[in-house]
């Protein structure tokens, strides 16, 4: 993959909001149909079922694993299909102005675990690993001294923070590092798991909330799964696999949270991940000469036959929730 210089002209919007802290969590492996906010009924996301944001309900994956997902998401996107790394949303932060901080559970380039994500991390003004380069993955909540020094780091900028966590990744039991596994559910224990990494996910957000506003700063927060799992196993030992071939494989949750909003608003409409660049564009308040200005949180076209890796989005197989 060819790094290049960032060539977009950009222009700040007249809807541009000026904050403090902005936050861009990117998470691991998490299906949207798992999170009670989007209506599983066993309610392993109290924050998230009241929070004040906008939460998209139809956001599909790119791509159904990390390696080839993220740089979909991250990148510019062309027409004929063809994705600009360099012109990315962290160079785009960049060359907006924001001091930009990307703070990482995953490994660097040499690592064993390591993914093309790394690209975007090393566009980043600030980059730190916090894992080492070998298989160890450390528990997500190590990320928050991590978050609070980039919080804390006294420049006269805003700040968009990007934090790359392990997230649900298979095994979803290892990545509990002790979080109390609440489920009981009769579909195993890495299933079970698998609920309570969405209930730590939900318990992560919050915390880095209440950070900021402990610290009385302006913020708004965007998060998005790089994409979903499907159900593999016995009915009574279910495990979760990286496969593209049914439709769950790419359902995943993209929400905004903001320290102005006063209304939980769920959209009910269907976008291509391809779009994030667009979406995120909007959301610094900036907008490019290579990008859609009309995709905001709370109105955007919606997306039609939408291709995956696997063919057509529309013909896959459904693979739903268990309750």
């Amino acid at each position: 993959m060819v790094e290049g210089e960032f060539t977009l002209a950009i222009k700040r919007r007249l809807d541009a909001l000026d904050l403090d802290i902005r936050v861009v969590i990117l998470g691991e492996s998490v299906r949207k149909d798992y999170l009670s906010v989007y209506g599983y009924p066993h309610n392993n996301a109290p924050f998230l079922n009241s929070a004040n944001g906008v939460f998209i309900d139809g956001f599909i994956a790119p791509s159904y694993n990390t390696p080839s997902s993220v740089p979909l998401l991250f990148g510019l996107n062309l027409n004929g299909g063809k994705t600009n790394y360099a012109n990315s949303v962290v160079r785009l932060a960049n060359n907006a102005g924001f001091e930009t901080y990307w703070i990482s559970n995953q490994g660097t380039r040499n690592a064993a675990f390591d993914t093309r994500s790394s690209l975007f991390a090393n566009q980043a003004l600030h980059t730190e690993y916090i894992g080492s380069k070998t298989m160890e993955i450390r528990d997500d909540f190590d990320l928050f001294d991590y978050f609070d020094r980039a919080l804390d780091d006294r420049v006269d900028k805003p700040k968009i923070i990007f934090l790359h966590m392990y997230g649900s990744h298979n095994d979803p039991c290892g990545r509990l590092h002790g979080f109390s596994n609440r489920y009981n559910l009769p579909y195993g224990d890495s299933f079970n798991c698998y609920l309570a990494t969405i209930e730590k996910l939900d318990i992560f957000i919050k915390t880095l909330i209440d950070k900021m506003n402990t610290r009385q700063k302006s913020w708004a927060l965007l998060y998005l799964s790089d994409h979903g799992l499907l159900h593999s196993g016995e009915k009574t030992s279910v495990k979760f696999k990286h496969t593209g071939t049914a439709k769950q494989s790419y359902e995943v949750p993209f929400f905004a949270l903001d320290c102005n909003d006063k209304e939980h608003i769920i959209i009910k409409r269907q976008v291509s991940g391809l779009k994030f660049f667009d979406f995120f564009s909007v959301w610094i308040g900036y907008d490019t000469d290579a990008s859609d200005p009309n995709y905001t949180m709370r109105d955007f076209p919606q997306s039609v036959n939408i291709k995956t890796p696997k063919g057509d989005y529309a013909k896959l197989y459904d693979d739903p929730a268990l309750y």
